[in-house]
């Protein structure tokens, strides 16, 4: 519908190849809507065999998002069932809070936008981030926290680059070790 959205998906968890595969089958459901300028959604999701977790994984969220001028506001609280992998305690739960201010359109020459994000993820909260980092991706079963910084610029009609700056560490000691993870990303987007 228009001011309320539900979204239900099944299949099965892909890493695009049977060499490094991130979960068997998943389910999730979704719930959104706007109220003006506040966003609001939360949803569920339901994956097996949760390989870096080596276990099932249940995770609930709800999120909101607020619009002012050219800012928009944006926090997330999620929960996992997950609070131990084989005998070690992680944290179970997690919220990720943003700013943004405006955005490149790739219509438009010369818009721009820059964000930032927190993050503090107990590592039962997401199967596979994708974002441009390992720590958040294949060094998952630690759970992260910090900050990620970027920036996106439309150069010409249809071509928007963008650079982001990520600085992770580790929530939980797995293994007796906690990583860190600092990346540099970018991208040129042509489009059609």
């Amino acid at each position: 519908g228009k001011d309320l959205k539900v979204g239900f998906q099944y299949g099965k968890i892909s890493s695009g190849n049977n060499v490094a595969p991130k979960a068997d089958e998943y389910l999730a459901a979704t719930l959104g809507g706007e109220i003006g300028k506040l966003g609001l959604n939360a949803g569920y999701v339901k994956a097996d065999d949760v390989v870096k977790l080596a276990q099932d994984d249940k995770i609930w969220y709800v999120g909101a998002d607020y619009k002012f001028g050219d800012f928009t506001v944006d926090a997330t609280y999620l929960s996992s069932d997950v609070d131990k992998i084989k005998d070690v305690k992680v944290d179970d739960d997690g919220y990720v809070i943003g700013l943004t201010y405006k955005g490149a359109k790739a219509a438009k020459v010369g818009s721009y936008g820059v964000y930032a994000k927190y993050y503090d993820q107990g590592a039962g909260t997401y199967i596979h981030h994708g974002m441009n980092t390992d720590l958040a991706n294949d060094f998952g079963k630690y759970g992260f926290k910090e900050y990620m910084l970027g920036v996106n610029y439309t150069f010409a009609k249809n071509i928007v680059a963008a650079v982001e700056y990520s600085d992770f560490d580790a929530k939980d000691n797995y293994s007796g070790s906690k990583p860190s993870d600092k990346t540099i990303w970018s991208e040129v987007v042509f489009t059609f």
